[in-house]
């Protein structure tokens, strides 16, 4: 199952790259625990397909597969603007059209927002399919 273990930091410590690249681990290590809390369970970490690179999978309590985008954002951020830009809306809804295509169960895909107090918000079908 692929992990974030895996997945090596980019540049050194003062980079704010990595600081972003630091902040979004912390924050899909969050909204994993959230949902475990919750009684999902895990079923992949920062799983990469063809068209984009799904932060978490993960099995509803009601046996349904939520794909989830984890983004840091401050509250301000929620009222103006989606945190999800078009080009990156396009590249989820095909993963999850290709997901579900290949499963017999529904499959979701959900944005976890994680503000600067580490509090969880979750969108529910962003896409609307």
């Amino acid at each position: 199952m692929p992990g974030s273990e895996s997945i090596s930091a980019p540049g050194n410590a003062l980079d704010p790259g990595r600081r972003n690249w630091e902040r979004g681990r912390r924050c899909e290590n969050i909204v994993k625990e959230y949902f475990q809390q919750k009684e999902f369970l895990v079923l992949a970490v920062n799983l990469p397909l063809v068209f984009a690179e799904i932060d978490l999978v993960m099995l509803s309590p009601e046996k349904e597969v939520w794909l989830i985008e984890v983004k840091s954002v401050f509250d301000s951020d929620l009222i103006f603007t989606s945190p999800i830009k078009a080009q990156q809306k396009a590249r989820l809804r095909r993963a999850l059209e290709r997901w579900m295509g290949g499963v017999t169960i529904p499959v979701r895909l959900h944005l976890a927002a994680v503000n600067h107090l580490d509090r969880v918000s979750v969108f529910h079908d962003v896409l609307g399919l």
